[in-house]
């Protein structure tokens, strides 16, 4: 069980590197294509991550465009407070060519227009000599069926990022928040009329002093690639091992 456990712990740190260079290797908009290694003329598939921010199901219609050239657009129903990864198919060009992935519409069960979640969502450049930070994960290319693993691997990675991307904004903002009342001062007035020398008194109470050093330390794990993706392989290894403890 031992050897299994170290087995699996090196595939972990394999994983982890992977997951690294994927990280580094998506748009921060979201926006990708796959395969790389398509030749031109040959399909492939444009994808971007939509995350409907509101409390109501939205269905709504992704347009990619070169320019003002609309190459495809796709429809699809993004759940409340969610993520989707909404593709389509395009052929691959003879040179690299921007494209831009926006949603046209958005709109609830009631047909309802949702404006906050109508703009842009980013681009990437499409083309055989793209630049890999547009595509899938460029460590898959030696391996075999590279572009399938990355093509899969691409939109739970971009899932993961939306995450940690709101977990560090609400974090910070806790931080920022709980920064504030700590320093909030109140003035005392003196009991002796003469006594001009009153020292201010915190408002911040040790639960404050607490939520501070919380919300700092997750803010920093989450506002860091590095950091979160190692903390996760750094739980499964000890999920892992746990386990095994246990089995054995």
């Amino acid at each position: 069980m031992k050897k299994i456990f170290f087995a699996i712990t090196a595939g972990m740190v394999f994983a982890s590197a992977v997951s690294a260079e994927a990280v580094a290797a998506l748009p921060s908009s979201s926006v990708w294509f796959a395969p790389a290694s398509a030749a031109v003329g040959e399909p492939v598939t444009l994808s971007a991550l939509v995350y409907n921010s509101e409390q109501v199901d939205a269905t709504v219609t992704v347009k990619f465009t070169t320019g003002t050239d609309t190459v495809a657009t796709t429809t699809a129903l993004v759940q409340q407070n969610s993520a989707t990864t909404i593709s389509a198919l395009w052929k691959m060009p003879a040179k690299n060519t921007v494209v831009t992935a926006a949603v046209a519409t958005a709109v609830d069960k009631n047909k309802k227009s949702l404006p906050k979640l109508i703009g842009t969502l980013g681009t990437t450049t499409v083309g055989p000599t793209a630049v890999a930070a547009t595509t899938a994960p460029g460590v898959w290319a030696s391996v075999p069926f590279g572009d399938k693993i990355s093509a899969w691997l691409a939109p739970w990675i971009a899932k993961a990022e939306v995450f940690r991307a709101k977990e560090a904004t609400h974090f910070a903002e806790l931080r920022d928040t709980t920064k504030k009342k700590l320093g909030i001062t109140v003035s005392v007035q003196p009991t002796d009329p003469g006594d001009k020398n009153v020292a201010a008194k915190a408002v911040g109470s040790p639960m404050d002093y607490v939520t501070y050093v919380f919300a700092t330390s997750c803010a920093t794990l989450f506002a860091s690639q590095a950091l979160f993706y190692i903390a996760i392989v750094l739980i499964v290894l000890l999920l892992l091992r746990c386990i095994v403890n246990l089995i054995i």
